[in-house]
């Protein structure tokens, strides 16, 4: 199901439709026992949701640039849990789309009960203690 996310502008309320990259990239996050939102589970990788915001946004170096921040951000508190549910796309105007603020971002690296793999790699590193900042210029740069 897709969200709206509601701004305030000249005390008038904006509806901005949302879709998270599951949605985007047409994938069902269901897929694999629940899995499937994962990278490792056949969910997409950073290249694909940075394909549509190329494709689709209307400054797509500067969305591509967030989008890298995002993952920088990522690495750098912890967040193995970053899955493809977790990145959304605003479609502001409609059929133009925007990177979403980040939402729920959680130190997962903190605790010991939490899985240490990342739901998306970073230039094919599978856990976030793994990841340098040579590794990023690198997802960059695909």
């Amino acid at each position: 199901m897709s969200r709206f996310d509601r701004s305030v502008a000249d005390g008038v309320v904006h509806l901005i439709h949302q879709e998270d990259a599951s949605q985007a990239l047409d994938r069902d996050p269901g897929a694999a026992r629940g899995k499937g939102k994962y990278e490792a589970a056949g969910g997409p990788a950073l290249i694909e949701l940075a394909g549509l915001l190329d494709r689709f946004a209307a400054h797509p170096l500067a969305e591509l640039r967030r989008l890298v921040a995002a993952a920088t951000f990522t690495v750098r508190i912890g967040y193995a849990d970053a899955h493809r549910k977790n990145l959304s796309l605003l479609h502001e105007p409609p059929g133009v789309v925007r990177l979403a603020p980040l939402y729920d971002t959680v130190p997962t690296a903190l605790s010991p009960n939490l899985p240490r793999r990342a739901a998306m790699t970073i230039n094919n590193r599978g856990y976030l203690a793994d990841v340098t900042i040579a590794d990023i210029a690198a997802e960059a740069t695909r």
